[in-house]
C-alpha cells in the first residue's frame, strides 16, 4: 500500500494554503509520498522543505487513515497540522505547482477539481 503525508497550513485568518497541481490538474494541500525507511513525520518535514522552502518547527498529527485515490487504490495518509516554521513560504516547485493560494475552507470546493486528500480534510472539518 502506498503511504503519503499531507500538511495543513493556515494563516492568521484561518485560510488554508492550497496548491494548483500541474500534473494532476487539481487543487491540493502540500502532499507527498513517504519514501522507503522514512517516517511520516520525516516525510512531512521533507515535503515542506522541497515544496515551500520552509523548515518545519512543530507538526501535530491531525488524522490518519486510508484515502481512496482512484486507480492508485487506497493510500494510507497521515495529515499533519503545521504549528510553526522558519522561512518564507514560496512556490519552490513551480514545475509541479502552478500557484499557491490562501483560501477560506468554505470556498475551496468552488475552485474546481480537488485532490482526494484535500476533499477528505474538508469533509473532516465540515467545510
Amino acid at each position: 500500500m502506498l503511504k503519503a503525508v499531507a500538511i495543513i497550513i493556515e494563516d492568521s485568518n484561518g485560510r488554508l494554503l492550497i496548491q494548483d497541481h500541474v500534473k494532476r490538474n487539481f487543487f491540493t494541500m502540500p502532499i507527498g509520498a513517504v519514501e522507503v525507511n522514512e517516517t511520516h513525520h520525516d516525510a512531512a518535514v521533507r515535503e515542506l522543505h522541497e515544496e515551500l522552502n520552509i523548515d518545519a518547527g512543530v507538526l501535530n498529527h491531525y488524522w490518519s487513515g486510508d484515502v481512496p485515490c482512484g486507480s492508485e487504490g487506497d493510500v494510507y495518509t497521515v495529515i499533519f497540522k503545521l504549528v510553526c516554521y522558519k522561512g518564507d513560504i514560496t512556490n519552490a516547485e513551480p514545475h509541479k505547482h502552478r500557484s499557491l493560494q490562501w483560501v477560506a475552507p468554505n470556498e475551496i470546493r468552488g475552485l474546481g477539481k480537488l485532490s482526494a486528500t484535500l476533499t477528505k480534510y474538508l469533509d473532516l472539518i465540515g467545510a
